[in-house]
């Protein structure tokens, strides 16, 4: 067999990875590449267990073993690289490899971690039910194994098992407890960890353990994992193990933001990657050994964590589970089983999809806009709260109709002008309002506020340029308006399948066409044909509003003449 060449298999990688080649050769922080590098001479031996390295043993769990141990039961790391070289240890991971192969050939290669048994391996994929599960025991001689538990890998059984424990138990949850249950004894000092997925089974695994067995785990490693579900899983248990857990998580994190455990030990650990990226363990830093640091998370993480988190509460289990389950669905239909083989804009034709969905669907979509644009202004408007009826909310949509339709045929040259300016104005106030009921609510100043406030502050900024600049007023009003318009289409498309008659129906469906008419004209057309798309569109959004008034007046009298209650 071929002999495996670590130093040309790093070199390679340092090519194709310039940021990676960056971060070494400006020394400021380590790379955990680095570490395995400046540290994998000393055996445990020698320099005690670090956190690091379980950073470095979560991501040997990312690769493939069944290949290498088809025929033993156990095999130091060391002896898995010739099979690595070959091709039949793969890196079993979603986002391609940001630097894993690196750090896993020279852990294998390293005194410190080419020493380490694997042991209990176990792979397990299927798509019905769907299953994604791996884990292995890597055992050293100075009497401590640790159970790295894999995280999500690219399958599509994978992903839906990710999306599933919003709403129930999972089959890998059940097999990393019966995992624990097999083999964690009082032959060795057991550590229990995982990354993403991997740190929710850790989780599960480690709450599931009897007194006895929990004893003789001495820590749990919940590397960027979500936690448990409320209405899924007792979030009490956390109790049994939240003396001996640590929660490791990057400065820009989403991922461990989801069902966040309260987990009192924590490390915020700094990335050369940015943004989602920086979930990937290869990318998390090390300064003299230890982890590097920050002392709280990225604001705009935690902006995307608040929406997440106030998307999730606003949404009931039966309505997460359909959405999945509709979401997987679309995709099964196509043939795809592997994420990382599919193109960018696929991920749009399948929210395309899901619009011909259930209802419950529609309005999981539609709650993300308006989550990121209202910050839950309107949860207390709608017919089921009791605050407005059907018919008042029919009458308030028709004024909205007709005022869009005065305002699309009276926009021509200083009156154009006036409409952007007041168009910023009240987006201005009503996102001044939505800043101060905030702030009143919170009562205090949270990094997600800040962040609105700066929007307000720019919302304000471009309200003044349009003011000291007329000759902006052209440009950004086109872009507003367009905006305006992309927004009413999106509002006139949910209430298609949402309207009460067919002749309710129909109205919606000409309203959505029209929008996007208009929206298109707006942001793309030359200022001739937008002056004549806007006068015919503005006559036909009148029209419009006239037919549903009128229908709405004859609804009030037929409901009168036959002693109906009045709104």
């Amino acid at each position: 067999m071929k002999k495996y060449d670590a130093k040309k298999t790093l070199a390679k990688i340092k090519e194709l990875d310039l940021e990676l080649e960056n971060v070494i050769n400006e020394k400021k922080d380590s790379t955990l590449l680095d570490y395995v590098k400046w540290y994998g001479n000393f055996g445990f031996g020698e320099l005690p267990l670090r956190e690091a390295d379980i950073l470095v043993m979560c991501v040997v769990s990312y690769f493939e073993f069944s290949a290498a141990l088809k025929d033993r039961s156990e095999m130091p790391l060391s002896e898995t690289l010739p099979f690595f070289s070959s091709g039949e240890v793969p890196l079993m991971i979603t986002g391609g490899d940001m630097g894993n192969s690196g750090i896993y050939a020279a852990a294998a290669e390293s005194k410190r971690f080419g020493s380490l048994t694997l042991k209990n391996y176990v792979n397990v994929l299927s798509q019905e039910p769907p299953v994604q599960f791996s884990a292995v025991s890597l055992c050293s001689d100075t009497g401590f194994s640790v159970i790295c538990f894999r995280g999500t890998d690219s399958t599509i059984a994978g992903w839906k098992e990710n999306f599933m424990i919003s709403f129930t138990r999972t089959k890998a949850q059940e097999l990393a407890e019966e995992y624990v249950a097999k083999y964690v004894d009082g032959g060795s000092d057991w550590i229990v960890a995982g990354h993403s997925k991997g740190g929710n089974l850790a989780l599960c695994a480690a709450i599931s353990l009897g007194d006895e067995q929990l004893a003789n785990v001495k820590h749990v490693y919940l590397l960027d994992g979500p936690g448990l579900c409320p209405e899924v899983a007792s979030v009490s248990k956390l109790m049994r193990i939240k003396d001996k857990t640590t929660r490791i998580i990057p400065e820009f994190d989403i991922i461990g933001k989801l069902f966040e455990p309260e987990i009192d030990d924590l490390r915020i650990v700094r990335s050369f990657r940015r943004g989602i990226n920086q979930h990937s363990l290869a990318s998390w830093m090390v300064d003299h050994g230890e982890l590097s640091t920050v002392p709280c998370n990225a604001a705009g993480s935690k902006f995307l964590n608040d929406l997440a988190d106030n998307w999730i509460r606003s949404v009931d289990v039966e309505k997460r589970k359909t959405f999945v389950n509709e979401l997987f669905d679309s995709m099964r239909v196509d043939g795809v089983e592997d994420i990382a083989t599919v193109s960018p804009e696929y991920y749009g034709n399948v929210l395309i999809k899901l619009t011909g969905k259930s209802k419950q669907t529609r309005q999981i979509i539609g709650e993300i806009p308006k989550k990121l644009i209202f910050d839950g202004f309107l949860e207390n408007i709608g017919p089921e709260t009791g605050y407005f009826t059907p018919k008042q909310i029919e009458l308030f949509y028709m004024l909205v109709i007709a005022a869009l339709g005065t305002a699309t045929l009276l926009l021509s040259g200083s009156l154009f002008e006036a409409a952007s300016v007041l168009a910023v104005g009240l987006i201005l106030v009503f996102q001044v309002i939505v800043l101060i009921r905030r702030l009143v609510k919170e009562r205090s100043l949270s990094e997600t506020t800040r962040l609105r406030m700066i929007m307000v502050i720019g919302i304000a900024g471009a309200l003044t340029v349009l003011i000291l600049k007329p000759n902006a007023l052209n440009f950004f009003g086109s872009v507003i308006l367009g905006l305006t318009f992309a927004v009413f289409a999106f509002v006139s498309f949910e209430k298609i399948a949402s309207s009460r008659s067919r002749f309710f129906r129909i109205l919606s469906v000409s309203e959505f066409a029209i929008s996007v008419l208009l929206a298109i004209a707006f942001f793309a057309a030359p200022q001739q044909i937008e002056s004549i798309v806007a006068i015919v569109a503005g006559i036909l959004l009148l029209l419009d509003a006239l037919a549903r008034g009128i229908r709405l007046l004859f609804e009030t009298l037929r409901d009168r003449t036959h002693g109906k209650k009045q709104y």
